[in-house]
């Protein structure tokens, strides 16, 4: 990673919430599709991460890429179609030793002026194709990966 991102930088963009982004265009053929048409949590997710990326993104080399490793999400108030969502996304940490950046995210509806969410994020940047090897090589067995679930 090239060197100039530091805890302390903000980033701050808008977006505008269309209806492909609500619970029922989520997970078509769900029960979701009956579901309210506001801003899908997991619309909202992405929405927070993509701007950590708009971040991140010209601290990269060519061979890197960043993946989410970890986010807490509160879904604070709906935002409907047509609404304008101001994005805040401010780095917290940044780990030379486990490449992980770390963010507080929130999202505001500016019509309601409500805050919309907040997330706690972790993107840790990994070198492209050593991730894509390690990731896609079958594993010899597949285990409950779930501490809070016993082993069969």
């Amino acid at each position: 990673m090239k060197p100039g991102l530091n805890a302390g930088t903000t980033h701050t963009v808008h977006r505008r919430i269309e209806q492909e982004l609500t619970v029922p265009h989520i997970l078509p053929g769900t029960l979701l599709e009956r579901g309210e048409t506001v801003l899908a949590s997991g619309y909202l997710v992405a929405l927070l991460e993509s701007a950590c990326w708009q971040v991140v993104h010209p601290h990269l080399e060519p061979h890197e890429s960043a993946v989410g490793v970890d986010f807490v999400l509160t879904h604070c108030a709906p935002a409907w179609p047509r609404d304008l969502v101001e994005i805040t996304v401010t780095c917290t940490r940044v780990s030379s030793e486990t490449r992980d950046i770390e963010w507080h995210t929130s999202a505001t509806n500016l019509r309601t002026r409500r805050v919309v969410g907040r997330m706690r994020h972790r993107l840790r940047i990994v070198e492209s194709n050593r991730f894509q090897e390690r990731t896609m090589r079958p594993r010899p067995s597949v285990r409950n990966s779930d501490p809070r679930q016993p082993e069969s």
